[in-house]
């Protein structure tokens, strides 16, 4: 019997804890994978009301229409086995120029009521103006080739002065019921067809954080991207040559001005991180990051900025301890 998603308890799907890479939107991702459709009466009859709610909705609202890339009045998306759909709650003027409103993913199994997915925390806000958050179009895949695509959907966060809040979560349908894609990193950044296979691989920052400044105002920092690398059958692994190739990229051994002439290559990652990804201690990790960033007695005197000391030695010691 398939279980209503709207019993489901609401869980965290893969949301990033800071934003995602500003190279995320630069770098080279795969077209959206499109799920086989079903019949045409799985599509339109359940996609008709669904689309109508959302065109009453803005017409009916004060507030121009969202931007970005995501057209509400299109935002229903039949595939193999049921329908997908982005559910407008409100949109409305906010303060000064600010619109603000909310989304609901929906899904509707074939011949099935439709039922309200579960959203991690903050994931259906939208909001443009001084900040920003949008939500980008879906993206389909069949992860685990049994008919059914898996959906990818990830939401862009921009803070005035202040770190974006990026967040994305990949969601299977196996038996009806809607879960977080097993096996995938709880913290996703982006699709990228790597190794250029047909399957969609998984970008994701382990290391990325959220730090304050001397300025005063806190900024985002990622570290080495990561990559699950998709393997048939729906597994990811994030041990084979492939993602080890991959946060190398990060990690070069060579002079630093060839990684900066190739415009394809990743930005550096401190190099501590990269000692200890090649299997340095946490204590011959602290020596490296010693001699590239000049521990200062205390925050006075590090936003003092004078004796060579290095304001970020505190938050990137405290990355190493990470697993």
């Amino acid at each position: 019997m398939n279980v209503p998603l709207r019993a489901l308890p609401l869980v965290a799907l893969g949301c990033l804890t800071a934003c995602a890479s500003p190279r995320a939107a630069t770098r080279s991702e795969p077209a959206a994978h499109e799920g086989s459709p079903g019949p045409a009466d799985d599509g339109s009859a359940a996609c008709a009301p669904l689309l109508a709610h959302n065109r009453r909705l803005l017409a009916a609202s004060d507030a121009s229409k969202p931007e970005g890339e995501l057209d509400f009045e299109k935002a229903c998306y039949p595939v193999r086995g049921g329908v997908w759909a982005l559910r407008l709650v409100d949109w409305k003027k906010g303060d000064y120029s600010d619109v603000e409103g909310h989304v609901q993913l929906v899904y509707v199994r074939r011949g099935k009521v439709p039922h309200v997915v579960p959203l991690p925390p903050d994931f259906d806000r939208l909001h443009q103006g001084i900040g920003h958050a949008e939500l980008e179009p879906p993206r389909f895949f069949d992860y685990d080739d049994d008919g059914e695509p898996e959906l990818f959907l990830r939401r862009v966060g921009r803070e005035h002065e202040g770190p974006s809040n990026d967040a994305a979560l990949l969601l299977t349908t196996r038996g009806g019921v809607v879960r977080p894609m097993p096996g995938a990193p709880p913290k996703i950044d982006a699709l990228d067809d790597v190794d250029r296979d047909g399957r969609p691989d998984l970008v994701y920052y382990p290391y990325s954080t959220v730090r304050g400044s001397c300025a005063g105002f806190d900024y985002s920092s990622f570290g080495p991207a990561f990559l699950a690398h998709s393997l048939p059958g729906g597994a990811f692994s994030t041990t084979d040559a492939v993602a080890r190739a991959y946060v190398a990229r990060a990690c070069p051994t060579g002079p630093k001005r060839d990684a900066e002439a190739d415009d394809n290559a990743p930005p550096r990652a401190p190099p501590e991180l990269c000692a200890r990804l090649r299997g340095a201690s946490e204590a011959e990790a602290l020596a490296v990051l010693a001699r590239d960033c000049k521990p200062a007695p205390s925050r006075e005197a590090a936003c003092r900025f004078e004796g060579g000391y290095c304001e970020q030695y505190e938050d990137r010691a405290a990355d190493l301890q990470r697993a």
